[in-house]
């Protein structure tokens, strides 16, 4: 049976609800009397008339369920979880009413504070141990119970491996700046390091009165996180300085790894002097103080930087809950406060303003330099006019002048300059209004569909350098973006220039990046290093029962009557030499039943694929170390004349990879076979088609190219023109490294 509950507070079965304790963004808390045990207890409830989503529905089911499985005499524990009458999500805890850390100090100086603290290593040993992060460590969430004991509360953003942490949905960094670790600050993945990093800054806190990161924004506190090194004690706690440096270090790996060693480095410090010796431990009203001047620092933090709930009490007590929401400012930004009166401006002032404003926009001054840009003038002018129409129409062009720059800026491959431009960008709109502001909104998706757009474009290039270069700005992107990862991924498979790749079946293959030697494709591809061997293409054409073409010998008076073909080329030939006297359409063939067989699709090389390939091939060195030419130990005949000064070895056909290869590892570009080419015209009307043929051969000699380029019927099967093959390549199918 539901007790009915006084006007404006829920109904639950089983407990009278006296009164509202503290409300948040998205939940409040209340005292009620569970009926059945006759003791008070506190009930967080998810209010949906606050147009919850359901991001924050699990959110909120699974801070239950979090909580409920942890049992520790230093956690606050969960009674029961339910739904009211209304439908809302709830669940009930302890109602401790001696209040937090925040609004008190711990007793007998230092040695209270190592108490404290090391109470709270075992609550998160304990966590840490059973798959949970809490990510908001801070004194508002160590509360006291009858016994004066600290107990750790609020999980209600805490991460468990058994769930994806990205519940919360993206662009929400969560926790509280002021304590964030430096990886949350960047929004990387999480482990118990990070509730350890928290914890060190609240023991800072009390000892010396001040958080180590001041900022006069969330978003600057979070950076200093990041970046600045530790602060150093005054002198008469100096003996904390080990045990700070090691907590607060930016590294996890050199942090404290369990919450166990933590506390043993706690107990291990110096402390011994009377409880009230004279080490200088922070009172209740110095920490209140210091939080107000923060809580003013920090109005108007967006969600991509600390995403919690506030909670004020209704009678104007401290709160003593067992689990305080996470706080977000409620001091005005100084376009919205209520309390102070702004400053008149009259026509000619505000018109001499906005002129100097729009300069700087003119000027590209967009967002620095610092105090001397369009978007702090603008913000000036804002905060004296908040209601001046032409001061936000100047702040909207600011904002999609800056949304075209970091496109630009992304479209360059310039990560950094995006980042900052990004960051830049975000200060501006804190300060303006937050998160919901549609300049910034529109900044924000046009960044983001920049950095897709950016990933889209590499993609067919495999262009792994330039999203290397848009690093700085894919760390800001993914946690709005997650699947940008995943892609980023991709392009960190990709192989460096000349990286020997291999299908199963298939043959050995060189990498060519779409950027080479100078050269640059629309894209990248993988090129057989050598020529498709005898060994290679008789397997083929054992399999298929494919007929030899009649092979052309056009050296000799009488060659028109020699009989030959791929299997007799007039010549003798080892398996592993090029494969001769196949026609364009013998080539293809070959190329699709590979394709078959690997589920890979290989063709003949395009002629502009073949040229970027070649682009770095040098061939003004002596030419029998080049390749197998004609050489002086060629053939005799028509073509004797024409024979380089130099001996190669070989009167016909080389193994494929014996002599020299290329900057990117291709063999016989130069020399042993002329290669197909994928490109056929049709040609004169009696003539059928003509095909493209590159390269030169051992038939070729000093009145010939190295690196020659022609057209034959595709027809023609000659003893001195065979084939190499491309694998064409996307990110889901590149090729593993050849063994």
């Amino acid at each position: 049976m539901i007790d009915p509950a006084p006007a404006g507070l829920p109904e639950i079965a089983g407990y009278r609800m006296l009164r509202r304790l503290g409300e948040g963004g998205m939940a409040a808390v209340y005292l009620a009397l569970q009926l059945s045990l006759e003791r008070q207890v506190a009930i967080k409830v998810l209010s949906f008339e606050r147009s919850v989503s359901e991001d924050d529905a699990l959110r909120f089911e699974r801070e239950a369920r979090t909580i409920a499985k942890l049992e520790h005499p230093n956690i606050v524990g969960v009674f029961d979880v339910g739904r009211t009458r209304a439908g809302e999500l709830y669940y009930a805890m302890p109602y401790l009413a001696r209040g937090d850390l925040a609004h008190r100090r711990p007793g007998s100086g230092e040695a209270g504070i190592v108490d404290v603290i090391g109470a709270v290593c075992e609550a998160l040993d304990y966590a840490h141990a059973h798959g949970v992060v809490h990510r908001d460590v801070k004194p508002e969430n160590i509360l006291f119970d009858q016994a004066d004991r600290p107990r750790l509360a609020d999980f209600g953003i805490a991460l468990s491996r058994e769930h994806d942490h990205r519940v919360t949905g993206p662009n929400k960094a969560l926790g509280s700046s002021g304590y964030m670790s430096p990886e949350q600050a960047r929004g990387q993945p999480l482990d118990g390091r990070s509730d350890l990093y928290s914890l060190g800054v609240v023991c800072y806190e009390l000892l010396t009165g001040d958080l180590p990161y001041m900022g006069s924004d969330a978003l600057a506190v979070a950076m200093a996180h990041a970046n600045d090194p530790v602060p150093r004690l005054r002198p008469a706690l100096r003996h904390w300085q080990p045990f700070l440096d090691r907590a607060l270090a930016k590294d996890p790996r050199s942090r404290y790894q369990s919450g166990a060693d933590m506390k043993a480095s706690l107990e291990a410090i110096p402390i011994d002097l009377p409880a009230t010796g004279g080490r200088d431990v922070v009172s209740s009203s110095r920490v209140s103080t210091r939080r107000i001047l923060v809580a003013v620092a920090a109005a108007g933090v967006v969600a991509t930087l600390v995403f919690g709930l506030s909670l004020k009490r209704d009678d104007g007590e401290p709160p003593a809950v067992a689990v305080p929401l996470p706080a977000t400012s409620t001091a005005a930004t100084p376009a919205t406060t209520a309390t102070a009166e702004p400053a008149v401006l009259d026509a000619a002032a505000l018109d001499r303003d906005l002129q100097q404003a729009a300069a700087l926009l003119r000027k590209g001054r967009l967002f620095s330099p610092a105090n001397d840009n369009a978007a702090d003038r603008f913000l000036a002018l804002l905060e004296r006019a908040p209601g001046a129409a032409e001061v936000r129409a100047g702040l909207d062009q600011v904002f999609e002048a800056g949304a075209g720059e970091i496109e630009k800026a992304i479209s360059g491959a310039e990560g950094k300059r995006a980042a900052a431009l990004y960051l830049a960008a975000q200060a501006a709109a804190v300060r303006v209004g937050g998160a919901d502001l549609p300049a910034w909104v529109a900044f924000r998706n046009r960044f983001l569909l920049a950095i897709g757009a950016a990933l889209d474009a590499a993609a067919p290039r495999l262009d792994g350098e330039r999203v290397k270069g848009l690093a700085p700005a894919l760390d800001l992107a993914e946690p709005m973006r997650p699947e940008l990862a995943a892609r980023r991924q991709r392009f960190a498979l990709i192989p460096k220039a000349g990286a020997r790749l291999q299908d199963r079946d298939g043959p050995v293959l060189a990498f060519i990046p779409a950027r080479h030697g100078g050269a640059e494709l629309d894209h990248a591809f993988a090129l057989g290093t050598t020529e498709v061997t005898r060994a290679e293409y008789l397997k083929f054409a054992d399999a298929t029962q494919r007929a030899a073409a009649k092979c052309r010998d056009s050296t000799g008076v009488f060659a028109f009557l020699r009989k030959r073909d791929v299997r007799a080329p007039g010549f003798a030939q080892d398996a592993d030499h090029p494969v001769v006297c196949v026609t364009h359409a013998d080539a293809v063939a070959y190329a699709a039943w590979l394709s078959e067989r690997t589920k890979r699709p290989y063709r003949l090389p395009g002629r502009g694929e073949w040229q970027h390939a070649t682009s770095d091939v040098a061939t003004d060195g002596p030419p029998c170390a080049l390749g197998n030419v004609h050489d002086q130990a060629g053939n005799s005949g028509s073509t004797a004349g024409n024979r380089h000064t130099c001996s190669d070895g070989f009167r016909h056909t080389a193994p494929v990879g014996r002599l020299a290869r290329s900057p990117l590892g291709l063999h016989d570009l130069v020399g042993n076979v002329r290669e197909w080419l994928d490109d056929c015209l049709d040609a004169a009307r009696k003539a059928g088609r003509a095909c493209g043929v590159v390269g030169s051969s051992y038939e070729d000699g000093a009145k010939q190219p190295l690196l020659g380029a022609t057209q034959l019927p595709e027809d023609v099967a000659q003893p001195d023109l065979g084939f190499r093959l491309v694998r064409e390549l996307t990110l889901d199918t590149l090729p593993t490294a050849a063994r």
